[in-house]
């Protein structure tokens, strides 16, 4: 250890060789004075000052004045009286029917709402499903593959590349759109919490980004339903948007909410490129490497005390001349000694930890760079 404090503890230890002096201790220590602060705190007690509140009544009167104060909603009511008492109850159970029925109100403008006039879930990937037209006169089929080359029409005439169809997301749309008919919702969550990215993960589609549009509604073509989308500012966005590689596309013709109609999905993603990851033998040889300094640094603070408790053996036995005392100030000062050697080791075998440290941030910085192209 490196000693360099003035106020450090410094141990001399002579040997008897050659000198009437033997084991004589030096030891430089910097003690408090004896001149101690005493905090003394005076307490109030017994003091006549003490404020009572006091509430007169009318005496002699049979219908005296009991005040009583309730608080609610941060309104306060004062009740003089049976009476009054009646009357506060009278208004708290208004307060409360006004409020239930706000709530209520409320509540089902919410349920409205979402049902038939939502605009986005919060996801900027996946905009509120679109109720399309209903009429008795619809398409008798809806062919993918068109729906996939009016998309990329759209796309090409807003200068973006076009889609390629990818089998996996045409399979994870047709399943929606099964599932939607089957448990009768039109949502992008399911009644079990399942959503698009759920669905093309379990698919086995590595994705980097997902997106999800959905229509229903008796379309007269293809490019009806596309039209539809296009026309809406969120299943627009999805259409146009440069990020997506490829798409799967769904258009199944069922009975939803006791009515024949069309539900089509538009499952759009990129998959998640062939990016080198970060070297987990490299992690792994850094968790071990820093799990060596940890040891160490236990070992330091072990070494430390025991040295520290060996010189006060020595320092009270250059005070009372007891031998058995030098003997342990001894042992606990060689078992210190051992502890620090330790640690020398356990540093020396994680001296090239930094090195690891650099070498894998690096990896990581190419991984994001990768990752972000």
């Amino acid at each position: 250890m490196n000693q360099g404090s003035d106020d450090s503890q410094v141990l001399k230890l002579r040997s008897n060789q050659g000198s009437d002096d033997s084991q004589v201790l030096k030891l430089r220590s910097n003690q408090g004075s004896d001149d101690s602060q005493v905090l003394k705190l005076r307490s109030n007690q017994g003091s006549d000052d003490s404020q009572v509140l006091k509430l007169r009544s009318n005496q002699g009167s049979d219908d005296s004045q009991v005040l009583i104060a309730y608080n609610i909603f941060n309104i306060q009511f004062i009740v003089y009286n049976k009476k009054e008492k009646r009357k506060m109850w009278s208004k708290i159970i208004k307060i409360f029917c006004i409020v239930l029925t706000l709530f209520l109100v409320g509540y089902g403008g919410f349920l409205i709402y979402d049902k038939y006039f939502q605009k986005g879930d919060g996801f900027n990937n996946f905009p509120g499903p679109l109720s399309g037209p209903r009429r008795s006169q619809r398409a008798a089929r809806l062919d993918i593959k068109e729906i996939i080359k009016w998309t990329n029409y759209y796309r090409s005439q807003n200068g973006v590349t076009g889609l390629t169809e990818n089998a996996t997301l045409d399979k994870v749309a047709e399943e929606k759109a099964q599932d939607m008919f089957l448990r009768q919702y039109f949502a992008h969550v399911s009644p079990s919490g399942e959503g698009a990215a759920d669905l093309v993960k379990n698919a086995g589609y590595a994705y980097k980004s997902v997106g999800e549009n959905l229509a229903l509604g008796d379309f007269q073509n293809e490019k009806d339903l596309v039209d539809a989308w296009m026309n809406s500012e969120g299943h627009r966005k999805n259409i146009l948007n440069s990020g997506f590689k490829e798409i799967g596309v769904s258009a199944l013709l069922n009975v939803y909410e006791k009515s024949t109609t069309w539900i089509s999905v538009q499952e759009f993603g990129t998959q998640m490129p062939n990016c080198p990851s970060p070297s987990s033998d490299l992690k792994k040889q850094i968790d071990s490497k820093k799990a060596l300094n940890d040891e160490a640094t236990l070992l330091y603070e072990e070494g430390k005390s025991l040295i520290e408790a060996g010189n006060a053996k020595v320092a009270e036995a250059n005070q009372t001349h007891d031998e058995s005392l030098y003997q342990e100030g001894f042992s606990l000062q060689s078992q210190g000694q051992e502890k620090i050697n330790q640690v020398k080791a356990k540093q020396q075998q994680a001296s090239d930890l930094s090195s690891l440290v650099s070498q894998y941030n690096t990896q990581v910085q190419n991984y994001n760079k990768c990752l972000a192209q």
